[in-house]
Protein backbone atom coordinates (compact mmCIF):
# COMPACT_ATOMS: atom_id res chain seq x y z
CA UNK A 1 0.00 0.00 0.00
CA UNK A 2 1.07 3.56 -0.71
CA UNK A 3 0.70 5.96 2.25
CA UNK A 4 0.51 9.76 2.30
CA UNK A 5 1.26 11.48 5.62
CA UNK A 6 0.25 15.17 5.75
CA UNK A 7 1.41 16.78 8.98
CA UNK A 8 3.33 20.01 9.70
CA UNK A 9 4.98 18.89 12.95
CA UNK A 10 8.30 17.13 12.28
CA UNK A 11 8.19 14.92 15.39
CA UNK A 12 4.57 13.97 14.76
CA UNK A 13 5.25 12.86 11.20
CA UNK A 14 8.31 10.86 12.29
CA UNK A 15 6.19 9.23 14.98
CA UNK A 16 3.52 8.22 12.45
CA UNK A 17 6.17 6.83 10.12
CA UNK A 18 7.61 4.81 13.00
CA UNK A 19 4.19 3.48 14.03
CA UNK A 20 3.55 2.21 10.51
CA UNK A 21 6.92 0.47 10.18
CA UNK A 22 7.25 -0.78 13.78
CA UNK A 23 3.79 -2.34 13.69
CA UNK A 24 4.48 -3.86 10.26
CA UNK A 25 1.44 -2.26 8.68
CA UNK A 26 1.77 -3.29 5.02
CA UNK A 27 3.15 -0.55 2.81
CA UNK A 28 5.30 -0.16 -0.26
CA UNK A 29 5.95 3.56 0.09
CA UNK A 30 5.36 6.37 2.59
CA UNK A 31 5.20 9.90 1.19
CA UNK A 32 5.49 12.78 3.67
CA UNK A 33 4.23 16.33 3.09
CA UNK A 34 4.36 19.25 5.52
CA UNK A 35 2.41 22.02 3.76
CA UNK A 36 -0.96 22.34 2.04
CA UNK A 37 0.76 23.08 -1.29
CA UNK A 38 2.83 19.89 -1.05
CA UNK A 39 -0.35 18.00 -0.19
CA UNK A 40 -2.12 19.28 -3.32
CA UNK A 41 0.78 18.34 -5.57
CA UNK A 42 1.14 14.88 -4.03
CA UNK A 43 -2.57 14.01 -4.28
CA UNK A 44 -2.77 15.18 -7.89
CA UNK A 45 0.36 13.28 -8.96
CA UNK A 46 -0.14 9.97 -7.13
CA UNK A 47 -2.70 7.30 -6.39
CA UNK A 48 -2.54 6.72 -2.64
CA UNK A 49 -4.10 3.75 -0.88
CA UNK A 50 -4.07 5.48 2.51
CA UNK A 51 -4.15 9.23 3.23
CA UNK A 52 -3.47 10.29 6.82
CA UNK A 53 -3.83 14.04 7.22
CA UNK A 54 -3.94 16.63 9.98
CA UNK A 55 -6.84 18.95 9.20
CA UNK A 56 -5.09 21.72 11.17
CA UNK A 57 -2.52 21.89 8.36
CA UNK A 58 -5.01 23.80 6.18
CA UNK A 59 -6.66 27.21 6.43
CA UNK A 60 -10.26 27.57 5.22
CA UNK A 61 -9.44 28.18 1.54
CA UNK A 62 -6.76 25.49 1.48
CA UNK A 63 -9.12 22.95 3.04
CA UNK A 64 -11.74 23.68 0.38
CA UNK A 65 -9.17 22.84 -2.32
CA UNK A 66 -8.03 19.76 -0.42
CA UNK A 67 -11.60 18.45 -0.14
CA UNK A 68 -12.04 18.89 -3.87
CA UNK A 69 -8.87 16.86 -4.55
CA UNK A 70 -9.87 14.15 -2.07
CA UNK A 71 -13.14 13.56 -3.92
CA UNK A 72 -11.13 12.11 -6.80
CA UNK A 73 -8.91 9.97 -4.59
CA UNK A 74 -9.63 6.27 -4.19
CA UNK A 75 -7.52 6.00 -1.04
CA UNK A 76 -8.77 5.41 2.50
CA UNK A 77 -8.70 8.61 4.59
CA UNK A 78 -7.83 9.07 8.27
CA UNK A 79 -8.06 12.54 9.83
CA UNK A 80 -6.10 13.96 12.78
CA UNK A 81 -6.75 17.18 14.68
CA UNK A 82 -5.82 18.85 17.94
CA UNK A 83 -9.34 20.31 18.23
CA UNK A 84 -12.22 18.22 19.54
CA UNK A 85 -15.06 20.18 17.93
CA UNK A 86 -18.23 19.42 16.01
CA UNK A 87 -16.83 21.29 12.99
CA UNK A 88 -13.78 19.02 12.78
CA UNK A 89 -15.98 15.92 13.05
CA UNK A 90 -18.27 17.29 10.34
CA UNK A 91 -15.33 17.94 7.98
CA UNK A 92 -13.97 14.43 8.57
CA UNK A 93 -17.35 12.95 7.66
CA UNK A 94 -17.54 15.11 4.54
CA UNK A 95 -14.33 13.64 3.11
CA UNK A 96 -15.39 10.10 4.04
CA UNK A 97 -12.73 9.57 6.69
CA UNK A 98 -12.61 6.07 8.15
CA UNK A 99 -11.46 7.43 11.51
CA UNK A 100 -10.93 10.76 13.29
CA UNK A 101 -8.17 10.94 15.90
CA UNK A 102 -7.93 13.83 18.37
CA UNK A 103 -4.33 14.52 19.40
CA UNK A 104 -2.46 13.48 21.43
CA UNK A 105 -2.83 10.09 19.77
CA UNK A 106 -2.71 6.81 21.69
CA UNK A 107 -0.27 4.63 19.67
CA UNK A 108 -1.94 1.28 20.39
CA UNK A 109 -5.41 2.52 19.50
CA UNK A 110 -4.13 4.26 16.37
CA UNK A 111 -2.24 1.17 15.17
CA UNK A 112 -5.21 -1.12 15.78
CA UNK A 113 -7.64 1.08 13.84
CA UNK A 114 -5.25 1.69 10.96
CA UNK A 115 -4.64 -2.06 10.75
CA UNK A 116 -8.38 -2.58 10.53
CA UNK A 117 -8.67 -0.12 7.64
CA UNK A 118 -5.75 -1.84 5.87
CA UNK A 119 -7.31 -5.24 6.48
CA UNK A 120 -10.65 -4.14 5.04
CA UNK A 121 -8.97 -2.60 2.02
CA UNK A 122 -6.86 -5.72 1.48
CA UNK A 123 -9.89 -8.00 1.66
CA UNK A 124 -11.27 -6.33 -1.47
CA UNK A 125 -8.00 -6.46 -3.40
CA UNK A 126 -7.60 -9.08 -6.11
CA UNK A 127 -4.64 -11.49 -5.79
CA UNK A 128 -1.81 -10.70 -8.19
CA UNK A 129 1.57 -12.19 -8.98
CA UNK A 130 2.96 -8.71 -9.62
CA UNK A 131 5.71 -7.97 -7.08
CA UNK A 132 4.25 -4.51 -6.45
CA UNK A 133 1.09 -6.04 -4.97
CA UNK A 134 2.67 -8.86 -2.97
CA UNK A 135 1.88 -7.03 0.23
CA UNK A 136 -1.82 -7.52 -0.48
CA UNK A 137 -1.40 -11.31 -0.64
CA UNK A 138 -2.84 -13.75 1.86
CA UNK A 139 0.70 -14.76 2.77
CA UNK A 140 1.55 -11.19 3.77
CA UNK A 141 -1.40 -11.07 6.12
CA UNK A 142 -0.54 -14.50 7.51
CA UNK A 143 3.02 -13.50 8.32
CA UNK A 144 2.37 -10.09 9.76
CA UNK A 145 -0.53 -10.95 12.01
CA UNK A 146 -3.72 -9.95 10.20
CA UNK A 147 -6.82 -11.98 9.41
CA UNK A 148 -5.96 -14.45 6.67
CA UNK A 149 -7.32 -17.31 4.62
CA UNK A 150 -5.38 -20.58 5.06
CA UNK A 151 -6.74 -21.98 1.81
CA UNK A 152 -5.46 -19.01 -0.19
CA UNK A 153 -2.05 -19.22 1.47
CA UNK A 154 -1.79 -22.90 0.65
CA UNK A 155 -2.69 -22.24 -2.97
CA UNK A 156 -0.08 -19.48 -3.30
CA UNK A 157 2.73 -21.51 -1.73
CA UNK A 158 2.05 -24.96 -3.14
CA UNK A 159 1.41 -23.75 -6.70
CA UNK A 160 -1.10 -26.55 -7.27
CA UNK A 161 1.20 -29.22 -5.78
CA UNK A 162 -0.63 -31.80 -3.70
CA UNK A 163 2.32 -33.42 -1.91
CA UNK A 164 2.85 -32.62 1.80
CA UNK A 165 5.55 -30.02 2.37
CA UNK A 166 7.50 -28.23 5.06
CA UNK A 167 7.93 -24.48 4.96
CA UNK A 168 10.55 -22.20 6.47
CA UNK A 169 10.58 -18.42 6.67
CA UNK A 170 13.82 -16.44 6.37
CA UNK A 171 14.45 -12.74 6.91
CA UNK A 172 17.24 -10.93 5.04
CA UNK A 173 18.64 -7.57 6.10
CA UNK A 174 21.10 -5.75 3.83
CA UNK A 175 23.60 -3.39 5.41
CA UNK A 176 23.07 0.33 4.80
CA UNK A 177 26.27 0.81 2.76
CA UNK A 178 25.36 -2.01 0.34
CA UNK A 179 21.85 -0.59 -0.03
CA UNK A 180 23.26 2.84 -0.77
CA UNK A 181 25.87 1.60 -3.25
CA UNK A 182 23.70 -0.85 -5.18
CA UNK A 183 20.09 0.19 -4.61
CA UNK A 184 17.37 -1.97 -3.06
CA UNK A 185 15.74 -2.86 -6.40
CA UNK A 186 18.99 -4.15 -7.89
CA UNK A 187 19.83 -6.11 -4.75
CA UNK A 188 16.38 -7.70 -4.77
CA UNK A 189 16.87 -8.69 -8.42
CA UNK A 190 20.27 -10.23 -7.61
CA UNK A 191 18.84 -12.25 -4.73
CA UNK A 192 15.98 -13.51 -6.91
CA UNK A 193 18.42 -14.52 -9.63
CA UNK A 194 20.71 -16.45 -7.29
CA UNK A 195 17.88 -18.28 -5.50
CA UNK A 196 15.49 -18.85 -8.41
CA UNK A 197 16.12 -22.60 -8.54
CA UNK A 198 14.58 -22.95 -5.06
CA UNK A 199 11.45 -20.96 -6.05
CA UNK A 200 11.17 -18.87 -2.86
CA UNK A 201 8.09 -16.75 -2.29
CA UNK A 202 9.56 -13.26 -1.82
CA UNK A 203 8.03 -10.32 0.05
CA UNK A 204 10.22 -7.20 0.06
CA UNK A 205 9.52 -4.87 2.96
CA UNK A 206 10.96 -1.47 3.80
CA UNK A 207 13.79 -2.70 6.03
CA UNK A 208 14.07 -6.35 5.09
CA UNK A 209 13.29 -9.07 2.55
CA UNK A 210 11.18 -12.03 3.64
CA UNK A 211 11.58 -15.32 1.77
CA UNK A 212 9.41 -18.41 2.26
CA UNK A 213 10.85 -21.71 1.10
CA UNK A 214 9.04 -24.93 0.35
CA UNK A 215 11.62 -27.54 1.39
CA UNK A 216 10.43 -29.87 -1.35
CA UNK A 217 12.01 -27.43 -3.81
CA UNK A 218 15.44 -28.34 -2.42
CA UNK A 219 15.64 -32.13 -2.19
CA UNK A 220 13.24 -34.88 -1.25
CA UNK A 221 14.48 -34.99 2.34
CA UNK A 222 15.72 -31.43 2.71
CA UNK A 223 16.18 -29.96 6.19
CA UNK A 224 16.76 -26.54 7.67
CA UNK A 225 20.50 -27.16 7.35
CA UNK A 226 20.13 -27.29 3.56
CA UNK A 227 18.52 -23.85 3.59
CA UNK A 228 21.28 -22.58 5.88
CA UNK A 229 23.97 -23.84 3.51
CA UNK A 230 22.32 -22.15 0.53
CA UNK A 231 22.41 -18.83 2.37
CA UNK A 232 26.01 -19.31 3.52
CA UNK A 233 26.96 -19.77 -0.13
CA UNK A 234 24.90 -16.74 -1.15
CA UNK A 235 26.52 -14.51 1.49
CA UNK A 236 30.02 -15.60 0.53
CA UNK A 237 29.26 -15.02 -3.16
CA UNK A 238 27.85 -11.53 -2.63
CA UNK A 239 30.70 -10.53 -0.33
CA UNK A 240 33.45 -11.74 -2.66
CA UNK A 241 31.99 -10.40 -5.91
CA UNK A 242 30.28 -7.16 -4.87
CA UNK A 243 31.38 -6.49 -1.26
CA UNK A 244 27.71 -6.74 -0.23
CA UNK A 245 26.91 -7.67 3.38
CA UNK A 246 23.68 -9.55 4.04
CA UNK A 247 22.51 -11.00 7.35
CA UNK A 248 19.97 -13.83 7.45
CA UNK A 249 17.63 -15.01 10.20
CA UNK A 250 16.05 -18.45 9.86
CA UNK A 251 12.91 -19.63 11.61
CA UNK A 252 12.12 -23.29 12.19
CA UNK A 253 10.49 -25.37 9.46
CA UNK A 254 6.85 -26.43 9.88
CA UNK A 255 4.47 -28.77 8.08
CA UNK A 256 1.38 -26.71 8.81
CA UNK A 257 0.62 -23.50 6.95
CA UNK A 258 -0.80 -21.83 10.04
CA UNK A 259 2.70 -21.95 11.62
CA UNK A 260 4.14 -19.59 8.98
CA UNK A 261 3.85 -16.61 11.29
CA UNK A 262 5.67 -18.54 14.04
CA UNK A 263 8.54 -19.22 11.65
CA UNK A 264 8.61 -15.54 10.65
CA UNK A 265 8.76 -14.33 14.27
CA UNK A 266 11.53 -16.85 14.97
CA UNK A 267 13.50 -15.54 11.99
CA UNK A 268 13.05 -11.96 13.23
CA UNK A 269 14.32 -12.94 16.68
CA UNK A 270 17.28 -14.85 15.23
CA UNK A 271 18.52 -11.93 13.16
CA UNK A 272 18.86 -9.76 16.27
CA UNK A 273 21.98 -11.80 17.06
CA UNK A 274 23.83 -9.67 14.51
CA UNK A 275 23.91 -6.79 17.00
CA UNK A 276 26.27 -8.87 19.14
CA UNK A 277 27.90 -11.26 16.68
CA UNK A 278 28.15 -9.22 13.49
CA UNK A 279 26.66 -8.94 10.02
CA UNK A 280 27.11 -11.19 6.97
CA UNK A 281 26.12 -14.33 8.85
CA UNK A 282 23.22 -16.80 8.99
CA UNK A 283 21.47 -17.11 12.36
CA UNK A 284 19.08 -19.93 13.22
CA UNK A 285 16.36 -19.81 15.84
CA UNK A 286 17.48 -23.13 17.34
CA UNK A 287 20.75 -21.48 18.42
CA UNK A 288 20.52 -20.32 22.08
CA UNK A 289 19.72 -16.63 22.30
CA UNK A 290 17.62 -15.01 25.00
CA UNK A 291 16.98 -11.26 25.26
CA UNK A 292 16.25 -9.56 28.57
CA UNK A 293 15.85 -6.05 29.94
CA UNK A 294 18.44 -3.99 31.82
CA UNK A 295 18.53 -0.59 33.48
CA UNK A 296 19.51 1.57 30.49
CA UNK A 297 20.62 4.60 32.52
CA UNK A 298 24.20 5.03 33.76
CA UNK A 299 24.63 4.45 37.48
CA UNK A 300 26.14 7.29 39.56
CA UNK A 301 29.40 5.33 39.76
CA UNK A 302 29.51 4.76 35.97
CA UNK A 303 28.75 8.41 35.34
CA UNK A 304 31.49 9.47 37.75
CA UNK A 305 34.05 7.24 36.01
CA UNK A 306 33.04 8.53 32.57
CA UNK A 307 33.38 12.18 33.62
CA UNK A 308 36.77 11.45 35.21
CA UNK A 309 38.15 9.92 31.99
CA UNK A 310 36.73 12.75 29.87
CA UNK A 311 38.16 15.49 32.07
CA UNK A 312 41.58 13.81 32.28
CA UNK A 313 41.63 13.08 28.52
CA UNK A 314 42.51 9.52 29.50
CA UNK A 315 42.54 7.56 26.24
CA UNK A 316 43.25 4.14 27.67
CA UNK A 317 40.82 4.73 30.54
CA UNK A 318 37.91 5.78 28.32
CA UNK A 319 38.52 2.85 25.99
CA UNK A 320 38.59 0.27 28.79
CA UNK A 321 35.56 1.89 30.43
CA UNK A 322 33.43 1.72 27.27
CA UNK A 323 34.61 -1.77 26.36
CA UNK A 324 33.86 -3.09 29.85
CA UNK A 325 30.48 -1.34 29.90
CA UNK A 326 29.22 -2.67 26.57
CA UNK A 327 31.47 -5.42 25.18
CA UNK A 328 31.31 -7.76 28.14
CA UNK A 329 31.53 -11.54 28.00
CA UNK A 330 28.06 -13.02 28.33
CA UNK A 331 27.32 -16.20 30.21
CA UNK A 332 27.09 -19.66 28.71
CA UNK A 333 23.30 -19.72 28.46
CA UNK A 334 23.45 -16.92 25.90
CA UNK A 335 21.40 -14.25 27.65
CA UNK A 336 21.78 -10.79 26.17
CA UNK A 337 20.33 -7.35 26.93
CA UNK A 338 17.80 -6.31 24.31
CA UNK A 339 19.57 -4.09 21.72
CA UNK A 340 17.09 -1.28 22.40
CA UNK A 341 18.24 -1.07 26.03
CA UNK A 342 21.89 -1.01 24.95
CA UNK A 343 21.18 1.83 22.52
CA UNK A 344 19.46 3.81 25.29
CA UNK A 345 22.47 3.29 27.56
CA UNK A 346 24.76 4.49 24.77
CA UNK A 347 22.66 7.65 24.43
CA UNK A 348 23.07 8.13 28.19
CA UNK A 349 26.84 8.13 27.62
CA UNK A 350 26.39 10.63 24.80
CA UNK A 351 24.35 12.93 27.05
CA UNK A 352 27.28 13.12 29.48
CA UNK A 353 29.69 13.71 26.61
CA UNK A 354 27.43 16.53 25.39
CA UNK A 355 27.64 18.26 28.79
CA UNK A 356 31.41 17.87 28.72
CA UNK A 357 31.56 19.41 25.21
CA UNK A 358 29.46 22.40 26.26
CA UNK A 359 31.90 23.10 29.08
CA UNK A 360 34.86 23.06 26.67
CA UNK A 361 34.64 25.70 23.95
CA UNK A 362 37.31 24.10 21.75
CA UNK A 363 35.23 20.90 21.49
CA UNK A 364 32.21 22.63 19.95
CA UNK A 365 33.83 22.34 16.51
CA UNK A 366 32.98 18.63 16.63
CA UNK A 367 29.21 19.20 16.62
CA UNK A 368 28.78 17.48 13.24
CA UNK A 369 30.80 14.46 14.38
CA UNK A 370 28.64 14.34 17.52
CA UNK A 371 25.49 14.17 15.39
CA UNK A 372 27.02 11.44 13.21
CA UNK A 373 27.97 9.46 16.29
CA UNK A 374 24.48 9.82 17.73
CA UNK A 375 23.00 8.57 14.45
CA UNK A 376 25.37 5.60 14.51
CA UNK A 377 24.14 4.69 17.99
CA UNK A 378 20.51 4.80 16.85
CA UNK A 379 20.99 2.95 13.56
CA UNK A 380 24.29 1.06 13.72
CA UNK A 381 23.96 -2.66 13.08
CA UNK A 382 26.83 -4.06 15.14
CA UNK A 383 27.56 -3.21 18.78
CA UNK A 384 31.33 -3.67 18.59
CA UNK A 385 31.55 -1.26 15.64
CA UNK A 386 29.38 1.31 17.43
CA UNK A 387 31.53 1.18 20.57
CA UNK A 388 34.77 1.39 18.59
CA UNK A 389 33.47 4.49 16.78
CA UNK A 390 32.48 5.99 20.12
CA UNK A 391 36.04 5.45 21.37
CA UNK A 392 37.39 7.19 18.26
CA UNK A 393 34.98 10.07 18.84
CA UNK A 394 36.30 10.50 22.38
CA UNK A 395 39.84 10.54 20.97
CA UNK A 396 38.75 13.30 18.57
CA UNK A 397 37.42 15.29 21.54
CA UNK A 398 40.75 14.95 23.30
CA UNK A 399 42.58 15.98 20.12
CA UNK A 400 40.46 19.11 19.77
CA UNK A 401 41.26 20.06 23.36
CA UNK A 402 44.97 19.84 22.67
CA UNK A 403 45.42 16.70 24.71
CA UNK A 404 47.86 15.22 22.19
CA UNK A 405 50.65 17.38 23.44
CA UNK A 406 54.04 15.96 22.60
CA UNK A 407 54.92 15.98 26.30
CA UNK A 408 52.46 13.14 26.81
CA UNK A 409 54.47 10.78 24.59
CA UNK A 410 57.65 8.90 25.19
CA UNK A 411 60.46 9.60 22.75
CA UNK A 412 59.82 6.34 20.90
CA UNK A 413 56.11 7.00 20.43
CA UNK A 414 56.81 10.53 19.20
CA UNK A 415 59.29 9.09 16.69
CA UNK A 416 56.57 6.74 15.42
CA UNK A 417 54.12 9.65 15.12
CA UNK A 418 56.65 11.74 13.21
CA UNK A 419 57.54 8.85 10.90
CA UNK A 420 53.88 8.20 10.03
CA UNK A 421 53.13 11.87 9.42
CA UNK A 422 56.13 12.15 7.10
CA UNK A 423 55.56 8.88 5.21
CA UNK A 424 51.78 8.30 5.34
CA UNK A 425 51.53 8.52 1.53
CA UNK A 426 53.88 5.57 1.00
CA UNK A 427 53.31 1.90 1.64
CA UNK A 428 55.06 1.20 4.93
CA UNK A 429 54.81 -1.93 7.07
CA UNK A 430 55.10 -2.19 10.83
CA UNK A 431 58.56 -3.68 10.30
CA UNK A 432 59.61 -0.57 8.34
CA UNK A 433 58.47 1.69 11.18
CA UNK A 434 60.24 -0.46 13.78
CA UNK A 435 63.45 -0.33 11.74
CA UNK A 436 63.20 3.47 11.46
CA UNK A 437 62.98 3.94 15.25
CA UNK A 438 65.42 1.11 15.99
CA UNK A 439 62.99 -0.89 18.16
CA UNK A 440 61.18 -4.19 17.76
CA UNK A 441 57.74 -4.07 16.15
CA UNK A 442 56.22 -5.82 19.16
CA UNK A 443 57.63 -3.20 21.53
CA UNK A 444 56.45 -0.18 19.51
CA UNK A 445 53.00 -1.74 18.96
CA UNK A 446 52.46 -2.24 22.68
CA UNK A 447 53.93 1.14 23.68
CA UNK A 448 52.02 3.12 21.04
CA UNK A 449 48.68 1.60 22.00
CA UNK A 450 49.36 2.04 25.70
CA UNK A 451 50.20 5.74 25.32
CA UNK A 452 47.72 6.79 22.63
CA UNK A 453 44.84 4.36 23.10
CA UNK A 454 44.93 3.33 19.44
CA UNK A 455 46.99 1.00 17.28
CA UNK A 456 49.63 2.19 14.83
CA UNK A 457 47.42 1.02 11.98
CA UNK A 458 44.48 3.06 13.29
CA UNK A 459 46.63 6.16 13.63
CA UNK A 460 47.93 5.74 10.06
CA UNK A 461 44.34 5.40 8.79
CA UNK A 462 43.34 8.59 10.61
CA UNK A 463 46.30 10.58 9.27
CA UNK A 464 45.57 9.42 5.71
CA UNK A 465 41.88 10.25 6.11
CA UNK A 466 42.66 13.75 7.42
CA UNK A 467 45.02 14.38 4.51
CA UNK A 468 42.41 13.09 2.05
CA UNK A 469 39.82 15.48 3.51
CA UNK A 470 42.18 18.40 2.99
CA UNK A 471 42.86 17.44 -0.63
CA UNK A 472 39.15 17.00 -1.35
CA UNK A 473 38.50 20.47 0.06
CA UNK A 474 41.41 22.33 -1.53
CA UNK A 475 41.95 20.65 -4.92
CA UNK A 476 40.00 19.47 -7.95
CA UNK A 477 41.63 16.05 -7.91
CA UNK A 478 39.38 13.05 -8.46
CA UNK A 479 38.57 10.80 -5.53
CA UNK A 480 40.71 8.06 -7.05
CA UNK A 481 43.67 10.45 -7.37
CA UNK A 482 43.24 11.63 -3.78
CA UNK A 483 43.10 8.07 -2.48
CA UNK A 484 46.26 7.14 -4.35
CA UNK A 485 48.07 10.31 -3.22
CA UNK A 486 47.47 9.61 0.48
CA UNK A 487 48.54 5.97 0.26
CA UNK A 488 45.47 3.95 -0.75
CA UNK A 489 46.00 1.77 -3.83
CA UNK A 490 42.54 0.22 -3.59
CA UNK A 491 39.63 2.60 -4.18
CA UNK A 492 37.11 0.40 -2.36
CA UNK A 493 39.36 0.14 0.70
CA UNK A 494 39.91 3.93 0.66
CA UNK A 495 36.16 4.52 0.64
CA UNK A 496 35.62 2.05 3.48
CA UNK A 497 38.34 3.56 5.72
CA UNK A 498 37.20 7.12 4.99
CA UNK A 499 33.63 6.23 5.98
CA UNK A 500 34.87 4.52 9.14
CA UNK A 501 36.43 7.77 10.37
CA UNK A 502 34.13 10.39 8.86
CA UNK A 503 30.75 8.65 8.78
CA UNK A 504 30.45 9.27 5.03
CA UNK A 505 32.16 8.16 1.84
CA UNK A 506 34.70 10.40 0.02
CA UNK A 507 32.11 10.96 -2.71
CA UNK A 508 29.49 12.11 -0.18
CA UNK A 509 32.08 14.34 1.52
CA UNK A 510 32.99 15.96 -1.82
CA UNK A 511 29.34 16.45 -2.80
CA UNK A 512 28.62 18.17 0.52
CA UNK A 513 31.50 20.59 -0.12
CA UNK A 514 30.13 21.39 -3.59
CA UNK A 515 26.64 22.04 -2.18
CA UNK A 516 28.00 24.47 0.42
CA UNK A 517 29.90 26.40 -2.26
CA UNK A 518 26.86 26.81 -4.52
Amino acid sequence: MKFLLAESDELEIKGLHWLITANQIPHNEIVEVRTSAEFERAVRANDFDMIILNIDLFNQDEWAKAKHSLRYSKGQIIVHSAHQTFQVAHEALEVGAKHLFIQPITPNEWSAKVRKVVREAGANAKPSQNQDTLQESAIFYGLFGYDFDLTRIQEELLENKDEPSSFVVSVLEIDAVSNQNHGSDRLLHMIKEELQEYSPYIIPNENMIVLIFNLSNFTQHATLTDVEQVFIRLLRLFKERQDISITVGLGNDYHHIHRLRDSYLEAKTSIQRKFYFGVNQVYRFDQPFDLHGIDPILTPDERSQLIHFLEDHDRQGIKEFLFNLFLVEYNQIDQFPHPDYIRIKLTSVMANIRRHMLNNTEMKTLEKQYQLMFNEILNGEELSVIVQKLVYFCYALFNSAGSLNNDMYSKVTQMVVNYIEENYHERRSLSDIALAVNKSKFYISHLFKQETGQTISEYLQKVRTDQAKQLLKDTDKSIQEVGYQVGFDDQSYFSRIFKKWEGQTPNQFKNNIIKKEQ
